[in-house]
């Protein structure tokens, strides 16, 4: 066969050589050890979980060794591509701080698209036609069809190799007799390796493996000229000098195929490191996470709850070192406002461990999410949580944008102090968690009806509330400087309202008593606010107002409580 005519027949308008392209894209000036890693989503959807952490991976160990990450559009695959997901990967990794130094629009090394880089595989699929490594394949679909049910049949191996291999030996006059015909084609590469035997791999996380030699001739150039994955990796990972592939640990089983085109082209291997797959917590199983069935999947989710970029950095941080929880937990850490979930000494040597992939868990999550909000100002905390809302409750944005000094306070509650609360642990939860303090949701209406259950029945809720409205109409219930000077008047109005402060009192004749001092502590709590769960009520009082607080308790109380008030005064 003469394989250079063979090349020129296929690819006559191919000029280029893998030559010229090894000039265009020269060895990086780097310091010895430095690590070139990339990351290569494909276009298909939405930004995968999975997609940030490896994200987070190729960047922080390609800085930690003073070397280069790249972003890598793989868009090969055309049937599935879903418009306007190139945007979408391009701007949550942003979002999150994890933009690689290269990528589309910034970089020597680009395209950065595969879609625009067809001239490089064509010169580097043309260059193994030429030296008898590759060879057209005219197989029609209802011929590879038939030949996967005839290996059904025979319970062998599927794929296209051996015996199966119908157009590895063809003659150029049977090439030329295809072509003559306008008979469409792809581009095989002519695989010598011998499936029953083992090959030594090492990989960087899982250690070192025997894996198959690859017998298979399998494609580099579809039909009609688009490129495979396999062999724009190897092409696109050597001219731009990646040399550490990270990648998920699904691509394991490729790893003869890629072997076989370095060898090829006569490249060193760079280093591989395949991870294992995130998983979920499912029922009693655990199982890796789903693309269609988990809303986990979707980095929009995380978005959408708004828990901050720096909890969503810290957790896969965490995925990916079991140490991160002993870190973050030491009270130094927990304590210093100025550290930053990237202050981690961040180890590759946790990610070599074999076995089971990291285990979502969205409590993990959350309690990491809570202490970094808790480390925030009441300022802060109140810019974010509007920033988030403009996008994702717009209601909500205008009315605490219109009222920020109010707002701001309502988030200062128990906040810079020595042990800040951590109960709000994401923007949607903040903001279901104080929107009560905003007239336009406090819902009177569900507070009449929590107090009703509570002390039995509307007669004795109207008396309580009108006790409430005279009492609490006094200026120092709101100014009262010192939280245990107002929980002692708090306890006296309590005892001169008819409610138990004293326990053992209680307990032996409840009679006596409208209720304990815990439900008289609810009354209030339900009767301003609407609800049974809030900060320390002497702060929520302070920050509501008189006004506010007893406008709310004659909204909750009958008519004829709020009658005989006015009357009274």
């Amino acid at each position: 066969m003469d394989f250079p005519k063979l090349a020129e027949l296929l690819l006559p308008d191919v000029k280029t050589t893998p030559l010229d392209w090894i000039k265009k894209y020269p060895a990086r000036n780097l310091p010895a050890g430095a690590l070139v890693t990339r990351l290569c989503p494909s276009p298909t959807g939405f930004l995968h979980v999975g997609a940030l952490y490896m994200g987070l991976l190729d960047k922080r160990i390609a800085s930690d060794s003073k070397g280069v990450s790249i972003l890598r559009i793989e868009d090969t695959d055309e049937a599935r591509e879903v418009s306007g997901a190139k945007e979408l990967i391009i701007k949550g990794l942003e979002q999150y701080c994890l933009t690689p130094d290269e990528g589309p629009g910034k970089g020597d090394y680009g395209p950065y698209v595969q879609s625009a880089r067809k001239d490089i595989y064509a010169s580097y699929a043309k260059d193994l036609v030429k030296r008898g490594l590759a060879y057209p394949c005219f197989m029609t679909p209802d011929e590879l069809t038939a030949m996967r049910k005839e290996q059904e049949i025979a319970k062998v191996r599927p794929g296209y190799y051996g015996k199966y291999a119908k157009w590895r030996g063809a003659s150029i006059e049977q090439i030329n007799e295809r072509l003559a015909a306008g008979a469409t084609y792809c581009i095989r590469f002519r695989s010598n390796g011998d499936q029953n035997k083992k090959q030594s791999f090492k990989d960087e996380f899982l250690g070192d493996l025997q894996v198959p030699e690859n017998d298979e001739d399998f494609i580099i150039m579809k039909t009609g000229g688009g490129t495979t994955y396999h062999l724009a990796h190897v092409v696109d990972d050597f001219l731009m000098r990646a040399n550490f592939i990270i990648r998920g640990e699904e691509w394991l089983s490729s790893v003869p195929k890629h072997l076989d085109l370095w060898r090829a082209f006569d490249l060193e291997v760079p280093l591989y490191g395949h991870v294992m797959p995130i998983n979920k917590q499912d029922g009693s199983s655990v199982r890796k996470i789903s693309k269609r069935k988990d809303p986990e999947a979707n980095f929009e989710m995380y978005s959408k709850t708004g828990y901050p970029e720096d909890a969503i950095i810290g957790y896969l941080y965490r995925l990916a070192n079991p140490s991160f929880d002993d870190w973050w937990q030491d009270p130094k850490n927990l304590k210093n406002k100025n550290l930053s979930v990237n202050d981690f000494p961040f180890s590759i040597d946790e990610l070599k461990r074999g076995g089971r992939g990291p285990l979502l868990d969205i409590k993990k999550l959350d309690s990491i999410s809570g202490d970094i909000i808790a480390k925030m100002s009441g300022d802060v905390v109140s810019q974010k949580m509007i920033s988030w809302a403009e996008i994702n409750d717009i209601e909500f944005a205008k009315i605490a944008k219109n009222n920020f000094g109010y707002f701001k306070q309502i988030l200062s509650i128990e906040r810079e102090v020595e042990n800040p609360r951590k109960d709000i642990v994401s923007w949607s939860q903040g903001v279901s968690f104080v929107n009560y303090f905003f007239e336009e949701y406090f819902d009177s209406k569900k507070a009449k009806e929590i107090l009703v259950a509570d002390l039995v029945d509307e007669n004795r809720l109207s008396t309580v509330l009108k006790d409430l409205i005279q009492t609490l109409s006094d200026d120092s219930y709101y100014t009262e400087p010192s939280l245990d000077v107002w929980v002692e008047n708090i306890k006296k109005l309590a005892n001169m309202l008819g409610f138990a402060v004293d326990r053992k009192a209680y307990k032996e004749a409840p009679d006596k008593f409208k209720g304990d001092f815990a439900l008289f502590m609810k009354t209030i709590r339900v009767g301003v606010t609407g609800r049974d769960k809030t900060p320390n009520l002497f702060y929520v009082l302070k920050v509501l107002g008189k006004e506010r607080v007893i406008s709310r308790l004659k909204r909750v109380a009958p008519q004829s409580t709020v009658r005989d008030v006015i009357s009274q005064n």
